[in-house]
């Protein structure tokens, strides 16, 4: 009875010693992966390979050092980043370095990048976007604030990037930062020769899906924007406000003129759309009122 009992002792402090070993293997292995954010000392360079399924993988180790803000360590490793093989391949990986180093909101990362020439039309493989048109559609409170996205548009700007490429839903960066709700960007495309006249596959037009703002309104009239312009519905602008619930866009368009008798494809009107969601948007179904019998 006494030898079992030294032998279950000795047993259960076996694997109490195992467990102590596991755990603290366990601990070491967690710690070799880096905080979000936090930029790591020399020593832990070698981590961010942690990060790639692929070893080899140096777009993905370029990626990592973007994402902690490492200048340093991107400097040195960026140069063994051959980007005309990235560039024929842009598919494998949803991030390209330009589009992470755009993202960033880090003007000097982006340089850092923008140095290797690497193809400014490059898209991710999740969305088919461009680095302008991601900061062009991204908002708060998914990354940084909107702001910190506006140096990053001028610099890619500056490199020459196609202000006219369009997204799958064929946008362009314009159409985007009017949905979206960025006067300063959509301001900022149209002074450096945007379209104003784009469409995206719906025949949609920046002023047709410009965000509830009197501000935005007026920036894409000043352009030029042709107001009772109709997509593949029908719809004009004032008629996609209106359906939309856009009190301030609807007041703004009938302000610079917009006709609220044009029929869509349905052959419904402005007012008509105002009064099938009265209950809905009674604000919108009073401003329409006075228009109803003068079409």
């Amino acid at each position: 009875m006494k030898n079992f009992q030294i032998k279950s002792l000795r047993l259960a402090s076996y694997q109490y010693s195992l467990f102590l070993v596991i755990f603290s293997l366990a601990g070491v292995a967690f710690a070799q992966y880096p905080k979000p954010g936090v930029k790591p000392s020399p020593w832990e360079e070698w981590k961010y390979y942690e990060y790639c399924d692929v070893p080899e993988s140096r777009v993905c180790v370029i990626n990592s050092a973007i994402y902690h803000y490492d200048h340093a360590f991107l400097r040195k490793k960026i140069v063994d980043l051959d980007f005309e093989k990235v560039d024929k391949y842009p598919r494998v990986w949803s991030e390209t370095p330009l589009i992470r180093a755009a993202l960033s909101g880090d003007v000097e990362i982006l340089r850092i990048v923008l140095e290797r020439k690497p193809n400014l039309e490059i898209r991710d493989s999740e969305k088919g976007m461009t680095a302008l048109m991601w900061i062009s559609y991204w908002a708060p409170p998914y990354y940084l604030e909107r702001d910190a996205y506006f140096p990053i548009a001028k610099e890619l700007v500056a490199a020459g990037v196609d202000l006219e490429a369009k997204n799958e839903q064929g946008a362009t960066v314009l159409l985007m930062s009017s949905e979206y709700g960025s006067e300063e960007f959509a301001e900022f495309y149209l002074e450096k020769g945007a379209n104003i006249a784009a469409r995206d596959k719906k025949g949609r037009t920046a002023l047709m899906l410009a965000w509830d703002s009197v501000l935005m309104i007026e920036i894409l009239m000043r352009f030029g924007a042709e107001i009772d312009a109709r997509d593949n519905d029908g719809m004009t602008a004032l008629s996609t406000a209106v359906k939309g619930c856009k009190l301030k866009k609807a007041s703004s368009l009938l302000g610079f003129g917009a006709k609220p008798d044009i029929k869509d494809n349905e052959g419904k009107t402005a007012i008509d759309h105002a009064e099938a969601g009265a209950e809905k948007c009674p604000q919108i179904s009073e401003l329409l009122k006075g228009w109803k019998g003068k079409s």
